[in-house]
C-alpha cells in the first residue's frame, strides 16, 4: 500500500474514531438529560404572519416559572381542541394576549380564561347556551402581534366576543423595535402619515424555510441537548435586550428601575411617546376589525407584580423612587382611549391591589420569586372571577348592540 496509503488509513481511522466518540458523547448527554428530567420543550415554530407562533402538538413540562405540563392543540393554541364550526347554542369568546393568557406557569384548568369560562357557565348568562373561551395567547406577543393573530387566525372560529388581555408592563414597549429589539417580530411603523406593517421580519422568516432549516427543527423537536443549547442562547439574547432597554431607561433618568417600570410615568421620551401612539392606533384598528365581523370587542388590563404587592409600604417606596402618586397611569390611559374610541375597558389592577392588601396575599410569582412575574394560581383564580363577573353582566347587551350594527365598522377616534 505504501507510506501514503498507510498515512491516509491512519487519518481516516482517527476521523472515524473522533466521529464515533462525538456520537457516543451526544448519546450519553441525551441520556443524562433524560434521566435528569431536563428537556426544555420546544413550544414554538416560525410563522409567516406573526414571526413565531405556538407549535401544534407540542407538549412538555414548563418549569421556567411555576410548574405545569403544557399541551398545544392541533391548531397551535394552548387550549383543548375546538371545532372550526361554532356548535349550535354556543357563545364563543376569543381571548387575545401574551404570556399571561398562555399561562404556562399553571395547569390549563387553573388559568384565568379557564376560570372565566367555568364561572360564566355557572352564571348561565344565556339560558340554554354554552359559553366557550378560545385561548389565542402566545408568550412574547404585544398588541401588534395580537392584531395580526386576530386578522389571520381568529375569524375561522366565528367568535361572538373578542377579549384582549392587555399587560401594561410590556405590551406597549413590545410594539416598537426601538424598545423591543426583536428581529423576528413584525412591527407597525408610521410612514407617510399612516401606520403600516414593517415586513423586515420576513428576512428572518424566509431564512427558516428550506431543507436545512426543516432538518434543524426536526432535530430540535427530537434532541434534548439541542433544546438546552437553544434555551441557553435565548437567555443570552434576553440579557443583551435587557441591557439595551436599561440604556433607554437611564437616558430618561431612571437609573434604579428597568424599562418596563417607565410605563407608570407620563411619557417624555420620544421612543415611549411613539410606542404609546402606535399602541393606541393598533387598539382602534382591532376594534374596527372586530366590528367589521359583527362581533363585540373589549379590553381587560391585567396587573403587574408591584401594582398589587400586598405590602403598601413596598408600593409606596417604589412610587417614591419613580416620582409618581400611584401606579395606574397606563390603566387610566387605556380607559380614556376606550371611552373616546367606544370600546369597554376593565382595569383589573386596582381591584386586585385591594384584594391582595386585604388578604395579605401575593397574586404574582412562585417560590423565591413570589411577588413578581406572572399570576400564580390565586392570581389567575381571582382575576378569572372578576372577568367573569364583568363580562357576564355586559355580554348580552354587547351582543344585542352588535346585532343592530352588524356589518358596519365604527368610526375612528
Amino acid at each position: 500500500m505504501g507510506q501514503n496509503g498507510a498515512s491516509a488509513r491512519r487519518w481516516l481511522e482517527r476521523v472515524l474514531l473522533a466521529l464515533l466518540g462525538t456520537v457516543v458523547g451526544l448519546i450519553v448527554c441525551e441520556g443524562l438529560l433524560l434521566i435528569g428530567g431536563i428537556s426544555c420543550p420546544n413550544f414554538y415554530r416560525p410563522d409567516r404572519y406573526t414571526g413565531t407562533a405556538l407549535r401544534p402538538g407540542a407538549q412538555g413540562w414548563y418549569r421556567g416559572e411555576g410548574e405545569a405540563y403544557v399541551r398545544i392543540n392541533r391548531d397551535g393554541l394552548r387550549d383543548r381542541d375546538h371545532t372550526l364550526a361554532k356548535p349550535a347554542g354556543t357563545i364563543r369568546i376569543a381571548l387575545l394576549g401574551d404570556s399571561y393568557a398562555a399561562g404556562f406557569q399553571v395547569s390549563a384548568d387553573k388559568t384565568f380564561w379557564s376560570v372565566m369560562e367555568s364561572e360564566l357557565t355557572k352564571k348561565n348568562v344565556f339560558a340554554g347556551k354554552h359559553i366557550e373561551v378560545l385561548n389565542f395567547g402566545v408568550p412574547g406577543y404585544g398588541t401588534a402581534l395580537e392584531l395580526l393573530t386576530l386578522q389571520h387566525r381568529v375569524w375561522k372560529y366565528s367568535p361572538d366576543l373578542v377579549l384582549l388581555a392587555f399587560v401594561t408592563g410590556n405590551d406597549v414597549s413590545d410594539n416598537t423595535f426601538a424598545l423591543g429589539h426583536e428581529k423576528r417580530t413584525p412591527y407597525f411603523v408610521h410612514r407617510g402619515g399612516r401606520l403600516i406593517l414593517d415586513e423586515d421580519y420576513l428576512e428572518w422568516y424566509h431564512s427558516r424555510e428550506g431543507a436545512i432549516p426543516k432538518l434543524y427543527y426536526w432535530l430540535l423537536n427530537h434532541s434534548r441537548l439541542l433544546r438546552v443549547f437553544k434555551e441557553a442562547r435565548y437567555r443570552s439574547d434576553q440579557a443583551v435586550r435587557l441591557r439595551q432597554q436599561m440604556e433607554v431607561a437611564a437616558r430618561s433618568g431612571f437609573q434604579e428601575i428597568g424599562l418596563s417600570d417607565m410605563i407608570y410615568c407620563q411619557p417624555e421620551d420620544p421612543l415611549w411617546n411613539e410606542a404609546w401612539d402606535i399602541t393606541e392606533e393598533l387598539l382602534v384598528q382591532m376594534r374596527d376589525d372586530v366590528r367589521s365581523h359583527g362581533a363585540a370587542f373589549c379590553v381587560v388590563t391585567l396587573s403587574n407584580g408591584i401594582q398589587v404587592h400586598p405590602d403598601r409600604a413596598v408600593r409606596e417606596e417604589f412610587m417614591r423612587k419613580l416620582g409618581v402618586a400611584d401606579l395606574f397611569y397606563p390603566e387610566r390611559r387605556i380607559m380614556d382611549l376606550g371611552t373616546r374610541a367606544g370600546f369597554p375597558v376593565l382595569n383589573l389592577a386596582p381591584a386586585l391591589q385591594s384584594y391582595a392588601e386585604s388578604k395579605g396575599m401575593y397574586l404574582h410569582g412562585f417560590g423565591a420569586g413570589v411577588g413578581a412575574g406572572h399570576w400564580n394560581i390565586e392570581g389567575n383564580r381571582v382575576a378569572g372571577n372578576m372577568m367573569a363577573e364583568w363580562v357576564g353582566k355586559r355580554l348580552p347587551e354587547w351582543l344585542r348592540e352588535n346585532e343592530r350594527s352588524a356589518g358596519s365598522v365604527g368610526g375612528s377616534e
